[in-house]
């Protein structure tokens, strides 16, 4: 058994002893696990797109440098809007995440997602949390769903 093993093994008895309940711990150790989780597919997408860049002003500058014609740059637009399977599978993780157990965190996390894969600026998703905040059940189980 590792150190690290141990510490949390400890923490876990930490929690136990001061009354937590095992399923609060789990809870806060999967919302830990879903941020993490987050965290990483943004850096992924933030390194493909980066990568792709960096591509195409390698093909720009080997055809004489320059900048790129419009249809240069409306295939490169598209490209960077498509979503990728790794992508899609992020989004679907944090739509079932919240579909299971929905905090004013997750939903926020949602929001930002969406707004990042759809390009959209800050004022935009600011106006799209707060809608969401009016129009949408604090359960998904309510009435308005069914």
């Amino acid at each position: 058994m590792e150190l690290n093993d141990v510490t949390r093994e400890l923490d876990l008895q930490k929690m136990l002893l001061n009354g937590e309940s095992i399923s609060e711990i789990v809870q806060r150790w999967e919302v830990k696990v879903f941020e993490l989780e987050g965290m990483v597919a943004d850096r992924d997408a933030a390194i493909r797109a980066q990568q792709q860049r960096i591509g195409e002003l390698k093909q720009a500058a080997t055809r004489g440098g320059g900048e790129l014609s419009s249809n240069e740059s409306i295939i490169s637009q598209q490209a960077a809007t498509k979503t990728d399977p790794a992508t899609l599978a992020h989004l679907k993780r944090i739509i079932h995440q919240c579909s299971r157990s929905p905090t004013d965190e997750q939903y926020a996390q949602l929001v930002k997602f969406i707004c990042d894969v759809l390009h959209l600026p800050s004022d935009d998703s600011l106006v799209l949390m707060e809608q969401l905040k009016h129009h949408t059940p604090r359960y998904p189980n309510s009435q308005a769903l069914r």
